[in-house]
């Protein structure tokens, strides 16, 4: 989705001076996905300036007033991935002794990345309305349908894969014939494991 947008102006109705990527660092990230971005997205998202803001929790619990959450980098200048973050979910999954969920919920991923999101959402756009893009695919509809529910006056989820009508070989496809590379899925080290 943020290649496209990058690389093909007609596929978005917004001006790349508008958008803010922000991302949540878990901690766990493989090394192979943080090599890809840093060569391929980075150099994008500096050429156009855009704003990427890596984040990450610093403790176990975070606040919606985002105490407990670390600021990595907030530049228009990105030259690195901090996938490594302050505080890895594996290590609150290994003090806890528990193990990843595969479907449902994902409470993994509510507390080390929504929880870490939203306050720093609420903090960039201070108020005003915002339009907040996530990269569901086609085949993820249920997810997009549940991610709707926490739109507010403020904020309207958009999902401009499913617009696109893109699956997950869709998306690999236009990487591959973009930059001519197999871009791994990215997950936590250990999801994949039980996938």
């Amino acid at each position: 989705m943020l290649l496209r947008w990058l690389t093909d102006p007609d596929c978005r109705n917004f001006d790349l001076s508008e958008l803010v990527v922000v991302t949540a660092m878990t901690g766990d990230e493989f090394n192979a996905t943080a090599g890809d971005v840093e060569r391929y997205i980075l150099p994008e998202l500096r050429r156009h300036r855009v704003r990427f803001v890596q984040v990450g929790r610093n403790r176990l619990l975070t606040s919606a007033a985002g105490a407990g959450i670390s600021t990595f980098s907030d530049t228009t200048f990105p030259t690195r991935l901090f996938t490594e973050g302050a505080y890895a979910l594996s290590t609150e999954m290994l003090s806890a002794g528990t193990l990843p969920q595969r479907g449902g919920v994902r409470k993994c991923s509510a507390q080390a990345k929504g929880a870490v999101l939203d306050p720093v959402i609420a903090r960039l756009t201070a108020g005003r309305p915002y339009q907040h893009y996530v990269g569901f695919e086609v085949d993820e509809i249920g997810r997009a349908e549940r991610d709707a529910a926490y739109n507010t006056p403020t904020r309207t989820g958009r999902y401009p894969l499913i617009e696109w009508g893109w699956t997950r070989a869709d998306c690999d496809s236009f990487v591959y014939e973009l930059i001519g590379h197999h871009w791994d899925k990215s997950a936590c080290t250990y999801c994949l494991m039980w996938n």
